[in-house]
């Protein structure tokens, strides 16, 4: 019976320790990373300079703060992502799963051509003076995924529904697995049973 316990908790927490990308209420966790990005979708509407001006819409106060067009990179690569070159964009389907995931996660800023996607503004000097804006468009059920890693590159003075800002911060919580409490009542069960049979052997 120990040697049953023993392998489903290997096999629940070995399933879970690749998934690097966790929903949390207000955007996900990258459990790799330590970050917690914040739903892109909330400062729609608001240029970067009107970001910075206002202490990043006042998340800047609960830790937050602008993410690296790198940090962006890293997420889209923890969430499965084949991810081309810094300025580059791609049509990969082996992408297709990581646009689902992002977008439940993150919020989708607008729909383009009737595709989701996201596409935010991050705290790196883009060439051309404003900031990189790494963007993922398309999910499985569009039937095709486009995803830039740094292509776009608006003003520090653009605002619009269609671009939203990559916030982060650095958080050590982790939220358990949705199959964790479960399998620890299923485990209790079992022990339970396997108690009781012994008694009445």
């Amino acid at each position: 019976m120990r040697a049953l316990l023993a392998a489903a908790a290997l096999a629940l927490f070995g399933s879970s320790a690749g998934a690097a990308v966790i929903d949390s209420s207000d955007g996900l966790i990258d459990s790799d990373t330590g970050l917690e990005w914040l739903d892109v979708t909330v400062n729609e509407n608001l240029s970067y300079n009107t970001m910075i001006g206002s202490n990043l819409n006042g998340y800047g106060s609960q830790g937050y703060r602008y993410a690296t067009v790198f940090e962006v990179g890293t997420l889209f690569e923890n969430a499965g992502a084949i991810l081309p070159a810094l300025g580059a964009t791609q049509t990969d389907p082996a992408d297709f799963a990581v646009g689902d995931l992002l977008i439940s996660y993150l919020g989708s800023n607008s729909n383009y051509s009737s595709y989701s996607y996201i596409q935010a503004v991050t705290g790196t000097n883009a060439p051309n003076g404003g900031q990189y804006a790494p963007w993922i468009r398309g999910t499985a059920t569009s039937g095709s995924i486009t995803l830039s890693f740094g292509e776009y590159q608006p003003s520090d003075s653009f605002a619009g529904s269609t671009v939203g800002h990559w916030l982060v911060r650095e958080t050590t919580v982790v939220p358990l697995p949705a199959s964790l409490p479960l399998l620890l009542a299923g485990l209790g069960g079992l022990g339970l049973v396997a108690r009781r049979r012994a008694r009445s052997a």
